[in-house]
């Protein structure tokens, strides 16, 4: 497609509006993370910390071509990497939010059911897992890209750079779908077992009895969780939709991209402590409760 044609294609608006979208979720995540990071009466587990800092990533990674998206071809070496972390980052923020999930079931059978399969300490692993599969797709989005430089373009609304083969987007979609999978399947267990111990005492009391530090879980967390989870499988649909029609694409499509970041920030964000964290001209002076997450 020619320069022109692109050009006759794609309105200003659009990309504005694909922009602004990305823009939202970043300024959101920001208000969210920073409560956590700084006033003393809130805290977040390592967990929460990088799934957070992916969906973060997420939104970094489809700003990096504002500037470029119309006019000539932007520079190869950015084209590259902006379409390497494209491809890797929708797993890797899927993989992050379910071992995010998994750390709360453990965190909740532990409390609930003591258990000896179960690691104390988890949150190494539980991090570096989608750590290893997010380089893993950046690694082969770059094998593919620097073998034939003509795999690596903006996409045909001109809003990102994508590799046009579909090996990047077929192994991060498999990762997704196959990793939301997993989280629903804890979720359910994770739903089962608080049911079948509510008669015994309650969630909150038997966080901040047995793990203060690991378990920061609020009683209406799980059922955050879980719409999230439906939440994100709704936009791993729209994104592979988008991606495997890289030759007829839909603008509307590449402005659902957005759901996943913002989402996570109203869906996080709604918690009384973070809220009140940024009454930063009050000191407070009650603890924070430890089950808020």
């Amino acid at each position: 497609m020619s320069t022109i044609q692109q050009l006759a294609e794609t309105p200003q608006w659009e990309l504005a509006l694909f922009n602004s979208l990305y823009f939202v979720g970043l300024i959101l995540l920001v208000v969210v993370i920073l409560p956590p990071l700084f006033a003393r009466n809130v805290r977040r587990s390592k967990l929460w910390f990088a799934f957070m800092g992916s969906c973060l990533l997420y939104c970094l990674a489809f700003l990096l071509l504002i500037g470029q998206q119309l006019g000539p071809e932007p520079p190869f070496g950015l084209c590259m990497f902006q379409a390497s972390l494209i491809h890797a980052v929708p797993a890797f923020a899927t993989l992050t939010g379910v071992c995010f999930v998994v750390d709360l079931y453990c965190a909740m059978r532990l409390s609930l059911l003591p258990s000896n399969w179960i690691p104390v300490k988890r949150t190494t692993f539980l991090i570096t897992l989608p750590l290893v599969a997010f380089f893993g797709i950046v690694i082969i989005s770059l094998v593919i890209g620097f073998q034939d430089h003509t795999n690596v373009s903006r996409e045909p609304n001109n809003m990102f750079c994508h590799i046009n083969t579909g090996l990047p987007t077929l192994v991060s979609a498999v990762l997704s779908a196959c990793s939301i999978f997993v989280a629903i399947g804890f979720e359910i267990s994770a739903g089962i077992m608080i049911y079948s111990h509510s008669h015994c005492t309650s969630v909150s009391k038997v966080y901040s009895d047995k793990q203060p530090t690991d378990a920061h879980i609020a009683p209406g967390m799980l059922v955050r969780i879980s719409l999230f989870s439906l939440l994100t499988l709704l936009g791993l649909v729209f994104s592979a939709v988008m991606m495997f029609h890289v030759y007829q694409p839909e603008v509307e499509w590449n402005l659902l991209l957005p759901i996943l970041p913002t989402l996570a920030a109203v869906l996080f964000g709604a918690q009384r402590d973070i809220i009140l964290g940024w009454r930063f001209w009050k000191h407070e002076t009650k603890a924070a409760q430890p089950g808020a997450v």
